[in-house]
């Protein structure tokens, strides 16, 4: 927390305490007392930063009165752009059942620039392969190299096949 917040929130701390104190006590004279000595720490909470404000210039950390405090977990990025390709695997996987070329199982490598994927590798296996009899007689490794390319946008040396 800056320092600018915590002096807001010690404010508002003794002022939110002093109102309860307020509503629980009794009016009477012990009331004016305890007023008056809530009235004193509310001062005093207000005034005692000032110095070191006044010395440094009104220059707060970080150069903003109220600091953002905050990271980048770079765990939950990296997380983020995996289940980004994996959804991106099972598209490539579910067009090529599509197509007749059903059990290829789709592994992408990668990152974002930006909200866009930057592929690397594309891995294919073929272990899996159930083709249809329609597409009987073809080179399977070519077949699935291109329809993987031309649905990735990729060049065809980033897939790589193997079973």
């Amino acid at each position: 927390m800056s320092a600018a917040a915590a002096w807001i929130t010690s404010i508002l701390g003794v002022v939110i305490v002093g109102t309860l104190i307020d509503l629980i006590l009794p009016s009477g004279r012990m009331n004016k007392y305890i007023k008056s000595v809530f009235a004193a720490v509310t001062v005093l909470v207000i005034v005692l930063p000032l110095p070191s404000l006044i010395r440094s210039g009104f220059k707060p950390e970080g150069g903003k009165l109220f600091a953002p405090e905050f990271s980048l977990d770079s765990r939950y990025i990296e997380y983020a752009d995996a289940v980004k390709f994996g959804y991106l695997a099972r598209g490539v996987e579910k067009m090529l059942k599509e197509d007749g070329m059903a059990g290829v199982s789709v592994k992408i490598e990668g990152g974002f620039s930006g909200h866009e994927p930057v592929i690397n590798l594309v891995s294919a296996n073929l272990q899996n392969l159930v083709i249809d009899k329609n597409l009987e007689h073809i080179n399977k490794y070519e077949r699935t190299r291109d329809l993987i390319a031309q649905y990735l946008n990729v060049p065809k040396d980033a897939v790589i096949i193997y079973e």
